[in-house]
This record gives C-alpha cells, structure tokens and sequence, in this order.
C-alpha cells in the first residue's frame, strides 16, 4: 500500500524535462556516494519528482551510464564534413572516378602534389582526414556523386584463344616478365585511326600512339622507346595484324632485340574499305595529345593491383607504374633521377583539364 502511495504522489509542479535534469544533477554524485549517501539522494530525488524508489535508482543510474559513454559522431559531429568530401570529390575526378580501392592508396599523396601546385586550397588537418579515408569510407561518400555522374559502360570484350603464328620468333634477350623492358604490344581500331599500346608486363608502365596505318607502327616504337624510362628488351606483339608484325619484327631484328607473336583464333583485322580509309586532317596529333596526358595520369597516379602470392590466400601489391619503377633494382639511378625530376613538374589537375579539352576537339573534328 505504501509502495502504491509513493508512485500516486507524483510532484504536478515539475515537468518530464525538469525531472530529467534534476536526476542528471545527482547522477555523478550518486555514483560516488557510499549507500547512506544513496539513500538520502534518493529520498530527496523521490520528494521532488514523485517517483516510486525503484524508479528513481533506474533513473540516477541510467543517467550515470549515459555520462561516461563518449559522444558518437552525429549531427553535432561529423568528422568528414563538406570540405572534407569536396575535395575527395575534386580528386576523384582528376583520376576519372576511380573506385576506392584504387583511389584510397594514391589519395595522400595526390593531395600533397595538387596542395604543392595550388590546385587544392585546403587546410593540414583536412589533408590528414582524406589521407585517413579507408575505401568502403570514399565509396559511401561519393555514392551520391557517381549516381549523378555514372562511368561510361564499358565495351565488353570476349578473348579468343590465343593461337601460334608461322612468324618465326626472334630470342636475343630470352623472355624475363620480372624484367622491365619486356613489353606486350597491342592495337586497336577507332574509326579512322589506330592505336598502338605498349605496355611494360614488370611495371605495368604504359604508353600509346595514333597511327594511320599498320606501317607507322614502328615509327610509333621508337617515339616510345626515347621516353620509356628503360630500354626495351622485347616485345610480343598480341594480334596487331600481319602488316604490323612484319615491321616490328624488322624493327627488333636490326636492334637484336627478342620478338615473340601471338594472334587470336579469329582475327581482328579490318575489312579491305575500312583499313583503306584515312583519318582526319589533324586526327593523329589530336589523338597523341590525349594518350600523352593520359599516359602522366595512368603511370604517375593510377595504382594497380597485381597478384604477388597465392600459398597463404591472395595477396595484391598496389602501386603505380611510377612507384615500381622507382623500387626496382634493374632501372638505372640516372633513369630513376630523371623520372622522379619529371614528376615533380607533373600538375594533375592541370594535365587533366587538358585532356578533357583535347577530347572535346577529338569529338568535335569526328562529329
């Protein structure tokens, strides 16, 4: 009955609020106090509210819980703020919206070299929050931005299997994939030009040319060959046609230089009225422009994931075709201080405000 009575005589003259804070007042001190001191609290607390005992220890205790757990981050706290995320943004769309996993290992220091030019007018402690971000962090907060700006689908490409040639193969050098130099070369086929790719298999270093015809491929070589930042040792050639082999393989035969060939089952040699059309007036230096801007950005600031080991689980080595190059013990000193020189001077943002121009006047001379 006694029991009953406390729990009717609820003080009228405080509100829930009021309530809320005078047990918010006596919870340190409850905590503390020894039980002779508990229980004069809690005769002074069931007084002025009106509580039933039982409630108002649940009371002084639940409030004792909630002071000694640290504030979460919410509104009042967001550790990833507007200018935090702006620049990510800015960032991610230097380096064509990569994913996180790709952007998450370069985004420290392209920070540090877009702050050095004076494109990324942010502050130290905004730097370090990005350099912080972990993948799945930079995909939640450019989610809402690569829904707005989605990728271009890519064309899916179905590889035949490859098949031998009856081109003899020349081994100068042998073959040493963990060697860089050794290099794959491919070719493919956009409206009236072509495009040569050779791609360095140690570093993954890569750089292409415009060609109009499959007789050029040699001459595109050797422009890559003068701004490769290590000899070419050999090339295989993946399906770049008859005619281009026949002059790669003359253009490693007179450096002594290993050539191997590979083809597709089937072929993807243009028919006769295509292969006999010529590009545009201006097309292939247009298109040197952009694989130039586009070979700074992709060997410079676009890591790659490459498998190191399977014994123990997959494990993947990420870096860029600059840093691979930098630790590999085959490339020069001389070569490596001239790269590392040639880096410095390279602007990002600068070099990608470039690249978009030029493929606008690409796309405006194809139009």
């Amino acid at each position: 009955m006694r029991d009953s009575m406390d729990i009717l005589t609820i003080s009228p003259a405080m509100t829930l609020a009021e309530r809320k804070a005078l047990t918010r007042s006596f919870a340190s001190t409850y905590a503390r106090a020894d039980k002779l001191e508990k229980t004069r609290i809690l005769n002074q607390v069931c007084a002025a509210t009106g509580w039933h005992r039982n409630h108002a220890r649940k009371a002084l205790s639940n409030a004792t819980q909630q002071e000694s757990v640290p504030t979460r981050a919410g509104a009042d706290h967001v550790k990833y703020d507007g200018k935090v995320v702006d620049a990510l943004q800015f960032c991610w769309t230097i380096l064509d919206q990569p994913a996180g996993k790709r952007l998450a290992p370069i985004l420290p220091e392209l920070v540090a070299v877009l702050r050095r030019h004076g494109e990324l007018g942010i502050d130290d402690r905004t730097a370090d929050l990005l350099g912080e971000m972990s993948p799945a962090t930079i995909d939640r907060r450019l989610a809402d931005e690569r829904r707005r700006h989605p990728p271009a689908p890519s064309r899916k490409i179905r590889l035949a299997p490859t098949v031998r040639d009856d081109l003899t193969a020349l081994t100068w050098n042998g073959w040493d994939h963990t060697q860089p130099g050794f290099a794959r070369v491919t070719m493919a086929h956009e409206g009236r030009s072509r495009t040569l790719t050779v791609t360095d298999i140690a570093t993954g270093w890569t750089e292409s040319r415009a060609l109009g015809a499959p007789a050029q491929a040699a001459a595109a070589v050797e422009d890559i060959a003068r701004i490769l930042p290590f000899p070419i040792l050999g090339l295989g050639s993946i399906d770049c046609g008859r005619e281009a082999d026949a002059v790669l393989l003359a253009w490693c035969r007179q450096r002594r230089l290993t050539f191997a060939r590979s083809r597709m089952a089937t072929s993807c040699e243009l028919p006769p009225p295509l292969a006999q059309q010529r590009p545009f007036p201006g097309e292939l230096a247009l298109c040197d422009e952009i694989w130039i801007d586009r070979s700074m950005l992709t060997n410079y600031f676009h890591p790659q994931q490459r498998l190191v080991g399977t014994a123990h689980g997959r494990r993947y080595d990420t870096a860029t075709p600059y840093q691979r190059v930098l630790r590999h013990p085959a490339v020069t000193g001389e070569d490596k201080a001239i790269l590392a020189d040639t880096y410095r001077g390279i602007n990002p943002a600068a070099v990608h405000r470039h690249l978009k121009a030029a493929t606008a006047r690409l796309h405006a001379l194809r139009a």
